[in-house]
């Protein structure tokens, strides 16, 4: 039974049903833009020999399942793209890469992801 008050916190039961059967992997980070929980899987501080290029695999759970993504950042020109995403680690190896890098926006998901690896 998990612990909560009751006037103010209403539990979110379907999502901690979905974290209950997910593989416990990753380190935990907050989003504040969602209310899934975010796991960092792998992170890669040097993408082909550039420092300023660095690469993040992230774990979703939420309330419509659970998703991996994995971004390429540009520290250095504040930008961002999909490698890859799925809902599998193996379906986000196969899917394909986005053409090209976008902007990141203040209080997106990808902002707050860019916090974690351009650090």
């Amino acid at each position: 039974q998990t612990a909560w008050h009751q006037c103010c916190v209403k539990p979110n039961l379907e999502l901690q049903k979905k974290l209950a059967t997910t593989p416990n992997e990753g380190t935990p980070i907050q989003i504040n833009s969602d209310t899934a929980k975010y796991f960092v899987l792998e992170k890669n501080m040097k993408v082909n020999n550039n420092k300023n290029l660095r690469s993040i695999v992230t774990k979703r759970v939420g309330s419509s399942g659970t998703t991996y993504s994995k971004r390429l950042y540009d520290c250095k020109n504040n930008t961002v793209k999909y490698l890859g995403t799925g809902d599998s680690i193996e379906a986000m190896n196969k899917s394909k890469e986005d053409e090209k890098m976008g902007a990141i926006f203040n209080g997106s998901i990808a902002y707050e992801v860019g916090l974690i690896i351009c650090k």
